[in-house]
């Protein structure tokens, strides 16, 4: 939805003429950070969104009665600048506290564990008898002595890259065991990231162990687009302007002006912030000489599609966790990686008598179910959803496939270090980028990458 009617927009631009305006390209996490800044430092936002809603991966969609999270699940307590912005856009009370109670599938069954809770690690069937036993003596030792320091929402400014050139899977192997690369690396990395534990650098995974040992998690009430909502509304309300349902064609630089094409409209602006995927910056900015070493950079980008499946069912589910893993070495983990239980979310998603489950698929399988309608990814799952809960078909009331194009960053080894030749890359005067792929993969880490741009834009003023 457009916040400001075309005729309406011209007279607050025309009131506006001697303020300083910056366009920012992207509704996303990293976008509405940016704008928020922008916002606080006296400086009018326009940001801009192709899609309908603002959010990007903070989606929650509507299916068969209930609302489900298709992207993001949960946030962490490590999230800092994310809950100052709610706080600041006056929305923190929409994030509620959730039990952070999980399982894992092993020798047929799902095992519930805690993830950072260590009396509940050991304790729990989920994971080999020796690999608690190497945990304990080796592994939570390493990660406080050689790993305190890492941030994985800044692993590039946190020594991040001192185990970056090697992946977690060769790591891991040697140092602790095959058994701490399947039931601990894959199922996390493969389930939030779509990325295996060889092709995942070691720095990556040991800075998200590190936030495991000590965090909590929240859910969104009303699902994480409400978060969004609420920024939005904040934005508006300080007099932005949000609009939604427009595609962004090309950006210029024209003197000490910045040009944004938009469906067949051109504005120019006093700088503009691209807070898009890598591989639409590096298409938005081609009219841009003075962007040629951050195009190259960006063109480095390697990114992949995401998808997950959303599944409404009758009546509820008996299982009191919220999420179920499953490592590749044991059935169903060839086709799906993980489960997310929206009902057992403190976020009044599901009415009574129904639920909801969002399937995450396997590495192998996401590119092949990004493709696929409803019914041809439920007949490929299935298998698996009924070897986990037997019957569960029956109960299916309503699906969809929810896959976006280039979701999904490269996390190989040298991830930190492509992170941190960013720094030195020539940035034209009142240009900069957003991005989750320019600081971290995670919601803080867009948020972080919205406000440092929003930093940058405004120092060039």
């Amino acid at each position: 939805m457009v916040h400001n009617h075309a005729g309406l927009f011209l007279l607050r631009v025309c009131a506006m003429t001697k303020e300083r305006r910056i366009a920012v390209i992207g509704g996303g996490a990293s976008g509405l950070a940016a704008a928020w800044r922008l916002e606080q430092a006296g400086v009018r936002a326009v940001v801009y969104e192709q899609s309908s809603n603002v959010g990007g991966l903070l989606d929650t969609a509507s299916l068969g009665g209930v609302k489900l999270d298709t992207a993001v699940q949960l946030l962490s307590s490590t999230y800092t600048r994310l809950f100052e912005l709610a706080t600041e856009c006056g929305v923190r009370a929409l994030l509620v506290r959730a039990s952070g109670r999980d399982a894992m599938w092993r020798k047929g069954t799902a095992q519930e564990i805690t993830y950072g809770n260590v009396p509940s690690m050991v304790t729990s069937g989920a994971l080999p008898t020796l690999l608690k036993l190497r945990l304990g003596a080796k592994y939570l030792p390493f990660l406080t002595m050689q790993a305190g320091a890492l941030d994985a929402n800044d692993p590039a400014s946190s020594g991040g890259g001192a185990f970056d050139m090697e992946s977690i899977a060769t790591w891991g192997a040697r140092e602790v065991g095959e058994d701490f690369v399947e039931y601990l690396a894959y199922p996390l990395l493969a389930a939030y990231y779509g990325s295996p534990p060889e092709a995942t650098s070691a720095s990556f995974y040991h800075a998200l162990a590190r936030v495991g040992m000590d965090v909590e998690v929240y859910a969104v009430h009303g699902g994480m687009s409400a978060l969004a909502a609420g920024i939005e509304r904040a934005l508006v309300t300080r007099g932005a302007v949000v609009r939604t349902g427009v595609a962004v064609s090309a950006v210029a630089q024209q003197d000490d002006a910045w040009i944004v094409a938009a469906d067949g409209v051109t504005e120019s602006f006093d700088a503009v912030i691209v807070a898009t995927p890598p591989h639409v910056a590096h298409a938005l900015l081609a009219a841009v000489p003075a962007a040629h070493a951050l195009r190259a950079w960006l063109g480095q980008m390697d990114t992949r599609p995401a998808a997950t499946i959303g599944v409404v069912l009758e009546g509820g589910m008996r299982a009191q966790y919220f999420g179920v893993s499953f490592p590749r070495v044991d059935s169903p983990g060839d086709r799906v990686v993980a489960l997310a239980l929206q009902q057992n979310k403190p976020a009044g998603l599901t009415p009574p008598g129904m639920s909801a489950v969002v399937v995450f698929p396997s590495p192998d399988a996401v590119a092949r179910i990004a493709t696929m309608n409803a019914a041809d990814a439920m007949a490929f799952i299935a298998p698996s959803l009924e070897s986990v809960y037997p019957g569960i078909m029956a109960r299916v009331r309503a699906s969809e496939v929810y896959a976006g194009d280039a979701r999904y960053r490269s996390l190989a080894p040298g991830f930190v270090r492509r992170i941190q030749e960013l720094r030195n890359v020539s940035m034209p005067k009142g240009l900069a980028v957003a991005g989750d792929y320019t600081m971290a993969p995670t919601v803080e880490g867009a948020v972080r990458s919205g406000e440092r741009a929003a930093a940058a834009v405004l120092m060039t003023g």
